[in-house]
């Protein structure tokens, strides 16, 4: 299984990847720290994709709702693939509503994440 985390925060990052990693320690875990980055892993990776996206929404150059509206960009294999879980400090009711639009999010939780998040991801996926 692959995780792609997508933050801008390193220690975030740092704190996420080690909390998936302890969930399951065979799990790959991929860090981008900004989305043109990610875009460009994702057109990509080829075979190597990612299971599951973990994508924050505040963050500078193009924020998780711009990341998520230029996925259109990539093929349709790749979009049917996607399958991106917020993870954000926004406690914005708008934004959750929002995010729930579009049809690759799965989900919506605050920071920071935590086992039992993951353990429950990871046995519903």
């Amino acid at each position: 299984m692959k995780v792609l985390l997508i933050d801008d925060d390193d220690i975030f990052n740092f704190v996420h990847k080690r909390i998936i990693e302890n969930v399951d320690s065979d799990i790959e875990v991929v860090v981008h720290n900004s989305c043109p980055k990610a875009l460009d892993y994702l057109a990509n990776c080829g075979d190597s994709f990612p299971d599951f996206i973990f994508l924050d929404i505040n963050m500078p150059e193009m924020n998780g709702f711009e990341f998520l509206d230029s996925t259109s960009q990539l093929s349709q294999e790749i979009r049917e693939k996607l399958k991106v879980f917020f993870v954000s400090s926004t406690l914005n009711d708008a934004d959750v509503q929002k995010a729930h639009t579009y049809p690759m999010v799965i989900g919506f939780q605050d920071k920071p994440l935590n086992e039992g998040v993951i353990t429950k991801l990871l046995t519903n996926k």
